[in-house]
């Protein structure tokens, strides 16, 4: 697979010129619009549905797992086929929103002028937790070493499996010593309740809160 080096994306908002407007070759020129936003000579081996989580704002895309980075990109979608479509030029009666509309006050699919789309190294991943999302287990959070983290709902039960290739690819997390700044297992789940939270007391495992007392009363001790 071949693309444009200069259009390779590490964190870039698309111009709506560059997604296809016509029906003719669709399938063809939606497929060459994703491309295009790749690493030269990417080789994709895995892709999933996801919805990208800011504040109250959704938007809907792929999350496309390469050679030596992943990415995630606005506004495509993946049919039960395996067809990669362009959300704008998908009925509405052919797409089942991740997320539903009216958990986010719309009260149909939202027309976005721009579109996302960010690339990221494995070797940078710091951190992957699972998150709950309106109540529900179908979200991850992931923290790059850059300092951007994402928030995506998934598909229901497609989260863990996602989380586990995250986990798998990610080489920093590789080292059963590292550690997020929460004190916790850069890689361990976050889904944490306060019958959980006691666990992780007589584990071991430190919260922030935890880590602070004790620091501040051996600083008080000095």
């Amino acid at each position: 697979m071949e693309s444009n080096p200069s259009s390779a994306c590490r964190q870039r908002v698309l111009d709506p010129q560059e997604c296809p407007k016509t029906s003719t070759s669709t399938r063809l020129a939606e497929d060459q619009t994703l491309l295009r936003l790749l690493e030269q000579g990417e080789q994709l081996h895995s892709m999933f549905r996801c919805a990208r989580i800011q504040g109250l704002d959704t938007s809907e895309g792929l999350l496309l797992f390469g050679k030596e980075h992943y990415y995630v990109v606005d506004g495509f979608t993946l049919l039960k086929t395996r067809e990669i479509r362009d959300l704008d030029f998908l009925p509405e009666e052919l797409h089942d929103p991740i997320v539903p509309y009216l958990a986010t006050g719309a009260t149909g699919r939202p027309v976005r002028s721009t579109r996302l789309c960010s690339k990221f190294s494995y070797d940078d991943i710091r951190e992957v937790h699972k998150r709950r999302y309106l109540l529900q287990p179908i979200a991850l959070e992931v923290f790059s070493a850059d300092g951007r983290n994402y928030l995506l709902a998934f598909p229901r039960r497609m989260r863990n499996r996602v989380y586990q290739k995250l986990v798998s690819m990610a080489k920093a997390l590789m080292d059963g010593g590292s550690r997020s700044v929460s004190g916790q297992k850069a890689s361990m789940s976050m889904e944490l309740s306060g019958r959980a939270m006691i666990l992780n007391s007589l584990i071991g495992q430190q919260s922030v809160t935890q880590r602070w007392v004790r620091e501040r009363s051996q600083t008080s001790s000095i």
